[in-house]
C-alpha cells in the first residue's frame, strides 16, 4: 500500500475524555399490547388442564377467523374442513371451537362486520408489527385491520378488529368485558396511526366477542 492507503487503514482517534462522557443511548421499553390487559393470572393456573384448554381454544378460534378474508360468499364449511387437519388443538377443543365459529358466522352482525366495505378496501389478517413511540418499542399482532384508501391508494381510514373468546352471553357482559382490553386496543390504535400516518380520529377499534357473536366499539 502507499502512504495514503496505510493512513486510511488506521482507526480514527478517540476524542479526549470520550470514555468519561455520559452515554446518550436511549433505552427502549418493550411493550406487548396483548400484555396490557387489566387482568392477572397466577402462574400455577397456566399449568391447569382447564387453563390450557382455554388458551388452546383462544388460539384455535383465532386460527379459524384468520381464514376469513371477507364474509361475502364465504363457504364456512370449507374453512372448517381445511382447518381441522392442520390444527393441533384437542378433539374436545376443536368440537367446541367449530360450534362457536359456525354460530358466529351465522350471525348477521358478524357477517356485516366481516363483509367487504364499499370503496378501495384492503384487509390485514394476523399482521405482525413493531413501532417505536415515546421511547417504547411496541410489538404485537393485529387480528384484523380493514384499511380504506382513496383513488391514489393513500389510506384515509381504518378499523381494527380484535377477537376475544370470553365466556360472556349478552351485550351487558360484553360492555363490561371491554374495559380490561381497552389498554391493549389503545396501543393498537396508536401503533396503526403511526404505521399508516393517519390521525387517531380516522381509526376505530372494535372487539368481536366470538362466543355470543357480539361486537363492541372501543
Amino acid at each position: 500500500y502507499g502512504k495514503g492507503d496505510a493512513e486510511s487503514e488506521k482507526e480514527p482517534a478517540i476524542q479526549p475524555g470520550f470514555r468519561k462522557k455520559r452515554s446518550k443511548r436511549i433505552r427502549l421499553i418493550r411493550v406487548i399490547p396483548s400484555g396490557e390487559e387489566k387482568n392477572v393470572r397466577s402462574a400455577s393456573r397456566l399449568f391447569q388442564a382447564e387453563s390450557r384448554d382455554i388458551l388452546d381454544f383462544g388460539s384455535a378460534i383465532h386460527e379459524l377467523f384468520s381464514n376469513v378474508e371477507w364474509s361475502d360468499g364465504l363457504d364456512v364449511e370449507k374453512v372448517i374442513s381445511g382447518w381441522i387437519p392442520v390444527s393441533s388443538a384437542s378433539g374436545i377443543v376443536k368440537k367446541d371451537v367449530i360450534i362457536q365459529f359456525r354460530n358466529a358466522m351465522n350471525s348477521g352482525e358478524v357477517k356485516a362486520l366481516l363483509a367487504k366495505p364499499a370503496g378501495n378496501a384492503e384487509v390485514w389478517i394476523e399482521k405482525k408489527f413493531e413501532v417505536v413511540m415515546d421511547r417504547k418499542w411496541i410489538t404485537g399482532t393485529f387480528d384484523r385491520v380493514t384499511v380504506l384508501s382513496d383513488a391514489a391508494g393513500k389510506p384515509v381510514s381504518a378499523v381494527i378488529l380484535d377477537y376475544k373468546s370470553d365466556r360472556i352471553s349478552d351485550k351487558t357482559q360484553a360492555a363490561r368485558a371491554v374495559e380490561k382490553y381497552r389498554p391493549q386496543l389503545d396501543l393498537y390504535s396508536q401503533a396503526l396511526s403511526r404505521i399508516l400516518n393517519l390521525p387517531p380520529a380516522k381509526i376505530s377499534s372494535k372487539i368481536l366477542f366470538t362466543r355470543p357473536g357480539i361486537a363492541v366499539d372501543i
